[in-house]
Order: structure tokens, then sequence, then C-alpha cells
């Protein structure tokens, strides 16, 4: 067990020596630190208002992450340096609140929302609770279910402020 911890250790160290050296050909932006781990690590959403989808199979290091953790990005790929693990991502959001264009994530604008019922892309979802702060016009990605209705139940992502909503799909 003890040359288990002193290997991991080992590793994290020569990882963060390696950090400057990836980041003169990755171009890896330091001084993040996480704001809101969401659903269990599936998105992470930095300082600067960015939003990570992280890529299936590594949310089982994401989800537990701390918010106020150490973060670098280099590329894809977000580092903690304080866990000394890293994951792959897809950015979702960029830090002006813009949604990205090369993310495979496909975000939906709310048509109509009265807190209990929402229409998106058309279809009608009715909220499990409420839906408070889900308003017409905010941008929404579908984290479980199915923006085409073609679901038993979803959950939404609201875009610009991370704040998510289970929903049954009518």
């Amino acid at each position: 067990m003890k040359k288990l911890r002193y290997n991991k250790f080992i590793l994290f160290a020569i990882m963060l020596y390696a950090i400057p050296l990836i980041g003169f050909s990755q171009n890896c932006e330091q001084g993040h630190w996480i704001q809101k781990n969401i659903n269990n690590g599936k998105f992470i959403q930095l300082e600067d208002g960015s939003l990570w989808e992280v890529q299936n199979g590594d949310e089982i290091y994401s989800m537990l992450w701390l918010p106020v953790s150490s973060i670098i990005v280099c590329g894809s790929t977000l580092i903690n340096t304080d866990d000394g693990e890293q994951v792959e991502g897809i950015k979702v959001r960029s830090a002006n609140n813009l949604p990205e264009t090369n993310t495979k994530a496909e975000t939906y604008k709310i048509d109509v929302s009265n807190d209990e019922v929402l229409v998106i892309n058309g279809e009608i979802f009715e909220a499990k609770t409420y839906c408070l702060g889900f308003n017409k016009g905010d941008e929404v990605l579908f984290i479980k279910g199915s923006p085409f209705g073609a679901c038993a139940s979803a959950e939404i992502l609201k875009l610009s402020n991370g704040k998510t909503c289970r929903l049954w799909c009518e």
C-alpha cells in the first residue's frame, strides 16, 4: 500500500513538471478552477463560465472532483492538479457564455415555459417538480432523455447558469 502511494506521488510530480512542457505544444491554460461539478461529473463548469462535457468513461474520475479544485486545460484535456487526474472533454459553452460550434452536444432553445410545462424543439415536456428560472429563449442541453420527446423522462441543463431540471416526456 505504501508503494502504491509512493508511485502515485511520483506520477503526480512528473505530471506537474511536464505540464509546462505540454503547454508550449498544446497551448495549455493554467489558473482555472472548478465552479460546479454537474450531474456526477458529466459536466464541469469552470470559474470563467466555460462548460465542459466529460467524455464517456472519464466520469469515474470527474464525479469526485470538488469545486475550487485547480484545473489546467490543454486542448480538450482537463487536468485536475489537486487530485492528479485528467479527463477528456468537449467544450459545450465558452467563457463568454456562447455555445461552442464544434461540440457534439446539440443545444436547444426553450420555445414556451410556465415553470410546469416547457416546449422545447416543438415537443411538450412536463416538469417533475418546477423548472423555476427556465424561460422562453433560454438555451438548454439534454443531459438525459431525448429532445424529440421519445423518452419517459428527461433532464435538461440550462447553459447560462448550470441549473438542471427533470422533466416528463409527453
